[in-house]
């Protein structure tokens, strides 16, 4: 009896959505997201949006109409994850660690299938690092789910 319970709550969160499920986010992602991209320690302004065919993550040059820097299929990407990766890390002359520069609560990377890091971003404020995550995160699930939904709202 509990298994049928537990299978019936599942169902019910499962089921599609009437309304887009990304609606609240879908602008931002077509329009793009600036924000800096770290590798090795050093951070580049760069551009985050979402394909044509909402399929692929895209960073561009903040420039208008810049070429893509890097492609990120969506179902390469296994999961996003708020606060430091490797690519935040910076190792100073003086010390053997590798620290951080920037604020652990504005950063976020996304993880591959093989669970090795893709690329690691940083935001200006915690509260834009928290919104980008929350689209991202939804964006995943809907494509996951109902990939269909994506282009269509």
């Amino acid at each position: 009896n509990k298994l049928k319970t537990e299978k019936l709550r599942n169902r019910t969160e499962d089921e599609e959505p009437e309304d887009d499920p990304i609606k609240k986010y879908r602008d931002m992602l077509v329009s793009g997201i600036v924000l800096s991209q770290w590798d090795k320690g050093k951070a580049i302004n760069r551009k985050l949006c979402i394909n044509a065919d909402w399929n692929a993550l895209l960073t561009r040059d903040t420039q208008r109409g810049s070429a893509i820097q890097a492609r990120f299929p969506l179902k390469s990407i296994r999961e996003i994850i708020p606060g430091y990766g490797t690519g935040h890390q910076v190792k100073s002359i003086m010390s053997k660690k590798a620290k951080p520069t920037v604020k652990e609560d504005t950063c976020f990377l996304l993880k591959g299938l093989k669970d090795d890091e893709l690329i690691c971003f940083a935001t200006k404020s915690p509260q834009d690092a928290t919104r980008i995550i929350d689209a991202l995160k939804i964006t995943l699930n809907v494509f996951s789910k109902w990939p269909h939904r994506l282009i269509s709202g």
